[in-house]
């Protein structure tokens, strides 16, 4: 992959290509992270949890559209659909036995869809019955150039949280298809669903039985048109019966692409369990009237609720409301068709690649925050959820969220072999062990045998397991993004964390790219590149960064360390001996020039060996001039 980047920060113009393991080296505020950013903003279709925050920011664009297109006979289908359901409900509601229910409702179901052309289906169980109405609202087909639109501003918007670009071209991918947001990706879309909370339905049904027992004891039977007719039950026995329904209503949404219109049908599907078995006393319910009846009133109240103050305005607002629903369900639906069918489809087979990560600077302490917020009553999913959300950008927030699946994979055992295996890898680095007791605690187990809680651990730990909490929700084939993983590392870490980030294409399949001040970390990696050791020279190399620890190791925290540096020293010699390693120096001219792994060594490392090499010389300085002065 090749990533071209004009105007970005302090870059100007540069080109980058990613390797298996791609190191960016050079001095602060150069465009390291900016950088990083860069490639994940373009990558975050494969950040499943990032295309949550994308999908969220397009339904909105969407939906401001479709409330404006949307066609106005629709208010006539919801008010007409409105009529139906009150029309059944309120003959079962009348219903006083199970002999007389099959018939009579059959007669009114079937009547009452003929003469509104719904489609539906009863099927009757031993208490109750089962009816689906089936009422198309919608088809029509929109400009696929709005949607489209609509899907570069809302990219431009995630963009602009990360990095400072000026329009979306600042950072291309190529192959360039990848960087385009082209509604043409989209192939085919299955049916999608989604459901209404039954608690509303109900709630807006009890307003409409409302509106009928106004009418009921007002106008509705004054005149010789009504005589005879037996009275309607009053709102009590209604709102009695209700408790015995349960009613979900599903929009169904279906989608048809192709180049230049989006093809789309939306239906209301609405499933009622009928209860046909009375809750109270039958002499206690009032008698059942005659379907025309029914039909009449029914026709009547809506005619009337039309012209009342009151009546039409709430009315309206329950159409209003469906309507809204399904315009919110269509956006839902199409968003979730371009991001997840179209474009994670689209990057995830030409790319190869399963999914992203992104794993900032700092991470220690978003760990220790998330260590803090996973304890009870904040472990349920929705509080966690909440929590990211409300205080993290997008990249942030994908971060929290995946350090916490993978978090959770190690505190409930639900590793896969690879996982566990990687947890082994990282021991020498951790210079320890994490575990877990049976409270559900994560702890950690230091070199000196001691078991302490997480959270009081040392900086070296949490840092380290903020990339290994990513690393666990990987399942495989994934693009790894760390901002300065040598952080709160002391020198000999910092060469096994450059032996770990080499071991991870072998361990979990993964691609890393990395920003570093470390010249340690990016002398090993280029040394591993060039050189490409076996296994028992990075064994030897291990040993010997850790000689003092494993001469301390008892027990089975030795044992378990040995093993983990025998796995990482074959993961790390398999994955170095086809190893595409690529190294880039940033400049404060705003250039970025790739370096060859082999010049690494032995030339000036950009960042800190020019920085100790500036100390070094400024103290021999100070040295000799104190020196003259005494001697003066």
């Amino acid at each position: 992959m090749r990533l071209k980047i004009r105007k970005l920060g302090p870059i100007t113009d540069s080109e980058i290509e990613l390797g298996d393991v791609t190191m960016f080296l050079g001095p602060p505020n150069t465009g390291k992270s900016y950088t990083l950013r860069a490639i994940y903003t373009k990558l975050f279709p494969l950040d499943y949890y990032a295309l949550k925050f994308m999908k969220e920011k397009l339904s909105e664009r969407l939906i401001v559209y479709l409330e404006r297109v949307f066609p106005e006979q629709s208010s006539n289908m919801f008010r007409d659909l409105f009529k139906n359901i009150v029309k059944i409900v309120l003959d079962a509601a009348l219903l006083l036995d199970r002999d007389d229910a099959r018939d009579r409702f059959e007669k009114l179901f079937y009547v009452l869809m003929e003469r509104a052309r719904l489609k539906g289906t009863l099927e009757w169980r031993e208490d109750f019955l089962i009816a689906s109405i089936k009422a198309p609202l919608i088809s029509t087909a929109l400009d696929a150039s709005l949607p489209k639109k609509a899907v570069q501003e809302s990219f431009y918007d995630f963009i602009s949280e990360l990095i400072p670009v000026e329009d979306v071209d600042s950072v291309i991918f190529e192959p360039t298809e990848l960087s385009r947001i082209d509604i043409s990706f989209i192939e085919e879309v299955s049916e999608h669903e989604a459901p209404m909370s039954a608690r509303r339905l109900i709630l807006l049904l009890e307003e409409l039985f409302d509106f009928i027992e106004l009418y009921m004891t007002r106008d509705l039977y004054r005149g010789d048109h009504y005589e005879g007719v037996v009275p309607l039950p009053r709102e009590r026995y209604l709102r009695y019966m209700l408790d015995y329904f349960n009613i979900v209503l599903n929009a169904r949404i279906s989608v048809k692409p192709n180049i230049d219109r989006l093809e789309f049908s939306s239906a209301i599907v609405l499933k009622l369990r009928l209860h046909t078995r009375p809750p109270v006393p039958k002499e206690r319910l009032p008698p059942s009237i005659r379907l025309e009846d029914i039909d009449r009133v029914v026709d009547n109240v809506f005619e009337k609720a039309r012209t009342h103050p009151r009546l039409g305005r709430s009315i309206a607002r329950i159409i209003d409301y469906t309507r809204s629903m399904v315009v919110k369900i269509i956006a839902d639906s199409l968003s979730e068709t371009i991001l997840y069918d179209s474009l994670r489809g689209t990057f995830r087979s030409r790319l190869g690649l399963k999914d992203l990560r992104f794993v900032p600077f700092g991470r220690s302490m978003l760990v220790l925050g998330l260590e803090s917020a996973s304890r009870e009553p904040f472990s349920r999913s929705r509080f966690l959820h909440r929590f990211i959300r409300d205080f993290y950008s997008s990249a942030l927030a994908s971060y929290v969220y995946w350090a916490s699946k993978g978090r959770s994979r190690l505190l409930e055992g639900r590793l896969s072999e690879r996982q566990a295996r990687l947890l082994k890898a990282v021991t020498p680095l951790l210079e320890g062990k994490l575990s877990t007791d049976a409270a559900g605690r994560l702890l950690y187990r230091d070199w000196r045998g001691s078991l302490v809680d997480f959270q009081t651990s040392s900086a070296l730990v949490e840092e380290v397991s903020g990339l290994v909490f990513a690393l666990l929700s990987i399942d495989d084939n994934a693009i790894v993004l760390v901002e300065e993983p040598e952080a709160q590392l002391h020198p000999g870490a910092q060469i096994v964390m450059a032996l770990f980030l080499a071991s991870l294409p072998s361990l979990c399949g993964c691609r890393v790219t990395a920003s570093t001040h470390s010249d340690l970390l990016a002398i090993t990696l280029s040394q591993l590149a060039v050189q490409k050791p076996s296994k028992e020279w990075i064994k030897e190399l291990l040993e010997k960064l850790l000689e003092k620890l494993l001469e301390n190791l008892t027990g089975d925290l030795s044992s378990y360390m040995k093993e983990g540096i025998d796995i990482l020293a074959e993961a790390v010699a398999e994955a170095t001996e086809n190893l595409n390693l690529k190294v880039y120096e940033f400049t404060r001219e705003g250039r970025v020039k790739p370096i060859d792994p082999g010049d690494v060594l032995g030339k000036e490392v950009p960042g800190i060996s020019k920085v100790i090499d500036n100390l070094t010389d400024w103290a021999f300085r100070l040295a000799s001039y104190r020196a003259s002065r005494e001697v003066k």
